[in-house]
């Protein structure tokens, strides 16, 4: 397993602008009282909530070149930025990991929960719980993403949008989950390393 804890510029910003997805389609479904999203082939429906709002959300931001320059200002290389930004690629990801998040949102819920010792899903921060599934999904979908990168990317992005404690919470409960994958090495209580599991594929 690579040992690789930093992703691409390009990896990072599809992440991070994912997560901006996710998070307004957690924020959308709470604002009506529901706790988990609905699946993307319910936006079929116009009755439905959260209708297709995301999708054209999605594509407003690709559309607005103000995003990159202000959100991304810590960004020091901008003609990379903005080239990533105006790539095609980068926004068929993130809607297909969007897809795939809401798909199998059910199982990685479950196992968020498993791994979120004395915490609820739907106690936790929206920032907080949308890092976390997201997480889960990579460590449980993305084998050309190395698991310390994803959990070095997921602490980031707790610390720079969460609360202070975000990051350290998020490192728990996804050390967890990725030694319940076989991602990384597990270990007791004491944290010595005892085995590693690997994935069934």
């Amino acid at each position: 397993m690579s040992s690789q804890k930093r992703l691409s510029l390009k990896k990072r910003l599809t992440r991070e602008l994912t997560l901006w997805a996710l998070f307004a389609l957690d924020s959308e479904c709470l604002s009506h009282g529901m706790i988990s999203p609905l699946p993307l082939l319910a936006w079929r429906n116009p009755e439905q909530l959260p209708k297709a709002r995301l999708l054209e959300q999605i594509t407003a931001w690709r559309e607005d070149a103000s995003i990159w320059r202000l959100c991304f200002s810590h960004i020091k290389n901008k003609a990379r930025l903005q080239q990533i930004w105006e790539s095609d690629h980068v926004w068929e990801q993130i809607k297909q990991d969007v897809e795939q998040v809401l798909r199998h949102q059910s199982a990685i819920d479950t196992l968020v929960s498993r791994s979120a010792i004395r915490w609820k899903l739907n106690r936790m921060g929206s920032i907080d719980r949308t890092i976390l599934r997201f997480g889960a999904y990579e460590l449980c979908f993305r084998d050309d993403l190395p698991a310390k990168a994803i959990l070095s990317e997921a602490i980031e992005l707790g610390k720079r949008y969460g609360s202070a404690d975000s990051g350290r919470f998020i490192n728990g409960v996804l050390d967890k989950v990725a030694q319940e994958l076989g991602r990384i090495e597990r270990r007791d209580h004491s944290g010595v390393k005892v085995s590693v599991v690997h994935r069934k594929r």
